[in-house]
């Protein structure tokens, strides 16, 4: 499953609307029961706030789940998907953050988990 900014900030930040709908998806990748893929746009996405307000207990939260959890592999933004991604937004007229979300999710084959 492919995994958007929102929900990975609802579930770790304890919104009280949507975090009880998405705490479940995330407690299937914490034991291994689906494997989740974000975008290194995802990790830019939920740094900034934390970084900003100098919240590094939020920020390596976020780290760990991101870049050290078995399950869940952050994909680099590289040529080919930086390629895909501006076909997705010249096509749907996308923000060029939801449009490599959006390759991410299809170069790597699986559906995508956003609020959207």
């Amino acid at each position: 499953m492919a995994i958007d900014t929102n929900p990975v900030i609802y579930a770790f930040e304890q919104n009280a609307e949507f975090g009880p709908i998405v705490r479940p998806v995330f407690e299937m990748i914490g034991e291994g029961t689906i494997r989740a893929y974000a975008s290194v746009v995802t990790l830019v996405e939920v740094l900034t706030r934390p970084l900003r307000l100098k919240n590094e207990s939020v920020a390596n939260l976020y780290r760990e789940f991101l870049l050290r959890t078995e399950n869940v592999t952050t994909v680099a933004l590289t040529t080919e998907l930086a390629e895909q991604a501006a076909d997705l937004r010249a096509r749907y007229n996308l923000k060029i953050a939801d449009a490599i979300v959006a390759a991410t999710a299809l170069q790597t084959g699986v559906r995508s988990a956003s609020d959207e």
